[in-house]
């Protein structure tokens, strides 16, 4: 689907890959800064990691991200509780996705700890990239309630 306004095209995917590269961004940032505080690790280093392992791990969630934009567009709702509800589907996604992984990873269930500040730290870099995002996330809305989504 192709989004046309003002004569600027702007695809639903694309703005599904902003929210998702901006969600691995600000947690690669949460947790450099969580890990500067609690002085373990090299923050730059755990950034560097946290951001490619995370574009990589997370790369195929784009094929479930972006049905969900879509959706969020066909709700019989206002653009703010489209929003939300956007913002609602990604974080039960963040928590469906990194506490299987979470166990396959670690496989101990005794340590909730770090998997509850793993997904903490997700959701709040989430709550960060869709308001960043808002912008694009309003104009493909708006051209959903006005008809202006084309089909390509």
């Amino acid at each position: 689907m192709q989004l046309i306004i003002n004569n600027n095209p702007m695809r639903t995917i694309e703005t599904s890959a902003i929210i998702w590269s901006k969600t691995v961004l600000f947690n690669g940032s949460l947790v450099s800064i969580w890990s500067l505080l609690t002085g373990n690790g090299e923050p730059l280093y755990i950034w560097f990691a946290f951001v490619f392992l995370g574009l990589v791990i997370t790369a195929p969630l784009l094929f479930i991200i972006n049905p969900l934009v879509k959706l969020s567009t066909k709700l019989p709702y206002s653009i703010s509780v489209r929003i939300a509800w956007l913002f609602f589907s990604l974080a039960v996604l963040i928590v469906l996705f990194y506490v299987p992984l979470w166990e396959i990873m670690d496989g101990e269930k005794d340590d909730l700890k770090d998997a509850f500040l793993l997904n903490s730290g997700n959701i709040c870099a989430l709550v960060i990239a869709v308001l960043t995002t808002r912008k694009s996330l309003n104009k493909i809305n708006t051209a959903a309630d006005s008809g202006e989504i084309l089909k390509k």
